[in-house]
């Protein structure tokens, strides 16, 4: 938070610029010896499909499509 100042008035606190957009990376947030690296190299690790998994690697373009399911 910032605060404006000008002899002789009242200071006003002001927030961020709403128009103004935030870049945001979730690695970047995570500390360099967080625990949650060492899960995610494990899990990087792990081969899903030998578990049964179907849809284990993304294709060069999109997702896989999501399979109809009837209710």
């Amino acid at each position: 938070m910032f605060v404006y100042k000008n002899p002789g008035i009242m200071d006003h606190k002001r927030g961020s610029d709403r128009n103004q957009m935030l870049m945001f990376s979730l690695d970047s947030s995570i500390a360099s010896d967080s625990f949650v690296r060492v899960v995610d190299a494990f899990v990087d690790t792990v081969d899903l499909e030998s578990y049964g998994f179907a849809h284990v690697e993304c294709q060069e373009e999109g997702r896989p499509p999501m399979q109809n399911i009837n209710c």
